[in-house]
């Protein structure tokens, strides 16, 4: 097999706000947008003069284009056309990712806090094979840090 190449794209956007409500209290927004894509390169199979050679005991027979392959003597390898055309489209990958969180955080003491967020995120998935990767997701979180 040739060699065949495998690139990755991804680009993302960031910002991260705080805003100060009171001593001990802080807002805070956080977004991130991020693109992301991926694709094997085209995959090419090569033969050569050694695939000819005959398995003992099996009678090999080539096809009308030259590609090796086992008649209908019972031989454990079946034909198969190795059209590896399109193969390299089933590793395409484009996602489309925003992430956005609003929260509070408000501070007791130098150790002990509590915060509270709505957070939001929204997959769309540009090239679906298998399976839709497109998705949206809100998420409450509220919580107590204690740090030590």
């Amino acid at each position: 097999m040739d060699s065949t190449t495998y690139e990755t794209n991804a680009s993302v956007f960031l910002v991260d706000f705080r805003y100060r409500v009171a001593k001990k209290g802080e807002l805070f927004l956080k977004s991130s947008y991020t693109l992301t894509d991926a694709a094997f390169g085209q995959v090419t199979l090569q033969f050569d003069g050694s695939m000819n050679q005959a398995v003992p005991g099996l009678q090999e027979e080539l096809f009308p284009d030259g590609i090796p392959g086992h008649g209908t003597d019972n031989a454990p390898v079946s034909f198969a056309d190795y059209d590896f055309t399109n193969v390299n489209q089933y590793s395409n990958i484009d996602l489309e990712e925003l992430r956005t969180t609003l929260g509070f955080d408000y501070r007791f003491s130098k150790w002990a806090s509590v915060f509270a967020s709505i957070g939001y995120y929204d997959v769309k998935d540009n090239e679906t094979y298998l399976q839709n990767a497109t998705a949206d997701v809100t998420l409450l979180r509220g919580g107590f840090n204690w740090t030590f």
